[in-house]
Parts: C-alpha cells; structure tokens; sequence
C-alpha cells in the first residue's frame, strides 16, 4: 500500500501531532505535569499514536482511490482533527 518512507512519515507525523497537541492541553488545562501519571499518558499515547497513524493512513488510502486526488484538503483536516481527537480522548481518559 504505502512504501516504508511513507508510513515513517505518517508515524513521525502522528507523534509530532500528539506531542503539540499534548502540551496544549497540559497548558490550558493547567493538569500538574510533573506526577507519574504523566509518564505512563506520554507511553501509552505514543505507543498508540502508530496504530492511530496506521488508521488515519488507511482512510486516506480509501479516500484518493474512490473519491478523487484532488481531496488532499480532507488528509490534511482528518490528520489535524483525528489527532485531536485522539489526543484528547487520551487525556481525559488518563487525567479524569
């Protein structure tokens, strides 16, 4: 389906998504940062990050084949939106 530059993009991707996305949240929620809890949000939540990049490209896939290529503005919103999504659902899951 996608060659290994690819799909190590999209998990690089993934991560840095999750990474920006986390330190958002620690910022507005004002969560404490420094407690164990922390440590084990940040390993799970990157070690799911792949399988969520696996997903998110799988659905891309679906997209440019059935649909048309010219819809490369819906990667990038399921990208930026899906990662949120996932990043907060995470963080509630952990810090509530």
């Amino acid at each position: 389906m996608y060659d290994f530059e690819t799909r190590f993009a999209a998990y690089k991707r993934g991560f840095i998504y999750f990474l920006i996305y986390s330190i958002v949240l620690f910022l507005v929620i004002s969560e404490p940062f420094f407690q164990i809890k922390t440590f084990f949000y940040f390993l799970v939540g990157t070690a799911i990050s792949g399988a969520v990049a696996v997903l998110f490209m799988s659905l891309q896939s679906r997209i440019e084949k059935n649909l048309n290529p010219n819809f490369w503005i819906l990667n990038i919103f399921i990208d930026v939106v899906g990662y949120f999504i996932y990043t907060y659902l995470v963080f509630i899951l952990f810090f509530s």
